[in-house]
């Protein structure tokens, strides 16, 4: 498991990670398409909402290399596929 914050990456094969999750997250995960692999909560504002959410897309479409991931499958997604309110949900 790899998990991003902010802009560090840490690794479980390299130290422990642990999640806390809520039941909305909990629900969310387990409703996820086999073909996505990322999980997202963020802050409900502007900086990260405004603009078709635009922000945190490109902030979830930095790998942990620091380079944008391939068009398609790390989310699976196309840029259509994002729209209306998707906090705490998956991308």
């Amino acid at each position: 498991m790899k998990v991003k914050i902010g802009s560090m990456w840490f690794d479980s094969g390299e130290q422990p990670i642990m999640l806390l999750l809520s039941d909305d997250d909990k629900r969310n995960i387990g409703t996820m398409p086999d073909d996505n692999f990322k999980y997202c909560s963020y802050p409900d504002i502007p900086l990260w909402t405004d603009n078709n959410f635009e922000q945190i897309k490109v902030w979830m479409e930095t790998t942990h290399t620091g380079i944008a991931a391939p068009e398609r499958g790390v989310t699976g997604m196309q840029p259509e596929d994002y729209a209306g309110d998707f906090k705490d949900v998956q991308p």
